[in-house]
């Protein structure tokens, strides 16, 4: 047969339907990262019935609790969950450290000494949008686009001095999209997302004592604002961008713990710590207390819940989704916190959920913050780094190839140019004051 006929013979097979080589699915992976979430307050509000979308969610994906390590600090676990490494060797050690003649300063994205996950992604022309990860100012020069954890300070920021935010995403023109999400009315945000006034509820529990003076509770108006901002951004990215990895972070779940002894019953609470510091709490004392921390977070929770089940109704079958919390909260005899706990106690679980074309549903018997980047690379066909400390989730997969590793090179970091910003860093270090990380 001459070499036309062959062509010519081949391009008619290649036109009737079904012949045609089916071009591969392409992956993608979407991360939903809620800060302080945990399943013994997620539960109850499960279990009777008032989280439905996460009911659902749980039948159908891969869950269990997510171990987590001490000192349980955002900016440290989140390095880890992007780097799949443990502190020591991602460099990320705490919320601040002392810089040049002993002034705190926040950590940044420059002392980070690891490569992040969507930085090899990066490498394999793998597109990412990240926002809001912490510690993540200055953004990596990726291809995609970055918000770094810096861009929700611009709320405390005047309009006319906003525009010295472009270094806190990637591309820096991004910026101009950016800036219309900002949004300042409080009350609009608030009811639009139905959640409640936390000064308001715990000035009515204590009215003898003002809410507004609670460190927490003072600013609790612009961490609302921020969420909705992240959120809002967040969307729209979603929907504009072409992507292969998606992550975005949310932090309200943990603000309000912070001060959820101050929002519950002062009786219930004194009776309960006080039976905790003489040894003599009952079970039913202490399942009274979460159970009344539980309905606090209920309206966060189901905002939360609300965000999750937007983004699994607009993905692609070929789409796995992630959904995890970096640590959860402990009651002990000195309060209910993630910092302050007993030495000999473990630091408490975040949570964990996962679904995509190929996950097995179900509990997990053991995930760790360290399996998150590992994962990802595996379902996505790419080798997990061979010095991560965790591993790829196989036994949450139906079926799945094998496991390859692979040494990737800190040269996948590209410099970042990092100034300090007196006045932003100085609202931070606030922030870390009233939240009770730092003094």
């Amino acid at each position: 047969m001459s070499t036309l006929r062959l062509v010519a013979l081949l391009a008619v097979i290649l036109s009737v339907p079904g012949c045609a080589p089916e071009t591969p699915a392409r992956k993608k992976v979407v991360v939903l990262a809620f800060d302080g979430a945990g399943w013994d307050t997620i539960d109850p509000m499960i279990d009777a019935g008032r989280l439905p979308q996460l009911e659902r969610l749980k039948r159908r994906a891969a869950w269990g609790p997510l171990e987590t390590f001490k000192p349980t600090k955002s900016p440290v676990i989140w390095t880890s969950v992007a780097t799949g490494k443990s502190m020591e060797k991602h460099g990320i050690l705490d919320f601040v450290f002392l810089e040049n003649n002993d002034i705190q300063v926040p950590y940044s994205n420059s002392e980070r000494r690891e490569p992040s996950v969507w930085q090899i992604l990066d490498h394999f022309d793998k597109r990412s949008v990240v926002v809001n990860w912490f510690v993540t100012y200055p953004p990596d020069a990726i291809d995609g686009v970055m918000v770094s954890n810096r861009f929700r300070k611009a709320l405390l920021i005047s309009d006319d001095r906003r525009a010295r935010m472009a270094d806190a995403v990637h591309p820096p023109e991004m910026l101009d999209v950016l800036l219309p999400f900002v949004s300042l009315d409080y009350q609009d945000v608030r009811n639009q997302r139905e959640l409640p006034d936390l000064v308001e509820l715990h000035d009515g529990l204590a009215p003898d004592n003002d809410g507004s003076q609670i460190p927490v509770l003072k600013d609790y108006w612009i961490y609302v604002l921020q969420e909705a901002m992240i959120d809002d951004v967040s969307r729209h990215l979603f929907e504009t961008e072409d992507f292969d990895f998606f992550a975005t972070y949310f932090r309200l779940p943990d603000i309000v713990q912070h001060a959820a002894l101050s929002l519950v019953d002062p009786e219930l609470v004194e009776r309960t710590l006080g039976a905790l510091r003489s040894g003599e709490m009952r079970l039913e004392d202490a399942t009274e207390l979460r159970q009344a921390v539980a309905e606090l977070l209920h309206p966060f929770y189901r905002h939360m819940a609300v965000t999750i089940e937007h983004y699994l109704d607009n993905v692609d079958e070929d789409t796995y989704v992630i959904v995890l919390s970096d640590h959860g909260f402990s009651l002990h005899a000195g309060g209910y916190d993630h910092y302050h706990i007993p030495e000999d106690a473990p630091a408490p679980p975040g949570i964990f959920l996962m679904t995509g074309p190929n996950v097995e549903p179900g509990r997990v018997a053991a995930v760790s913050v360290y399996d998150i980047a590992p994962t990802i690379l595996h379902v996505l066909g790419l080798p997990t780094g061979e010095d991560m400390d965790g591993a790829p989730l196989t036994l949450a997969l139906k079926n799945t190839h094998p496991v390859t590793r692979k040494r990737y090179a800190k040269d996948l970091m590209t410099p970042k140019v990092h100034e300090r910003d007196v006045e932003i860093d100085q609202r931070t270090l606030e922030e870390l004051r009233s939240l009770g990380y730092i003094r």
